[in-house]
């Protein structure tokens, strides 16, 4: 069992994940190393990773990047311009990280005649 330093460790690392770009990879790695730690040193069930973390320097971060910095749907174009990476690859990077288990989700947008847009599922949401 997890006593609470090691939850709020835990917390705290993923806490900084959200709040920060540049460094959210190097939180979420050590938030998972923390738990890998705990999983080997104690007789708990596996600490199962459903979504991979992409590379700092890759298409996946700096698109999960973008999509972190909005809390509303956005255009593949405007991505495109942000992230510096052609349209087709922000489809096909869109598709790797649903792969990896991140849920994104397409929006028809009749405001942008009815071009889709997308956005990174919220927690809860």
């Amino acid at each position: 069992m997890l006593n609470e330093t090691q939850i709020n460790e835990i917390k705290n690392q993923l806490n900084l994940a959200i709040r920060s770009d540049k460094m959210s990879r190097e939180h979420v790695v050590k938030a998972f190393e923390l738990l890998a730690d705990i999983q080997q040193t104690t007789a708990a069930a596996p600490v199962a990773a459903s979504v991979k973390v992409p590379a700092v320097n890759s298409k996946g971060a700096a698109l999960l990047a973008a999509f972190r910095r909005r809390a509303y749907p956005v255009l593949i174009r405007t991505l495109a311009n942000e992230t510096g990476i052609s349209s087709s690859s922000i489809h096909s990077t869109i598709s790797y990280l649903k792969a990896q288990g991140y849920k994104i989700k397409g929006v028809q947008s009749a405001s942008k005649g009815n071009r889709m847009q997308y956005q990174l599922a919220r927690k809860g949401a």
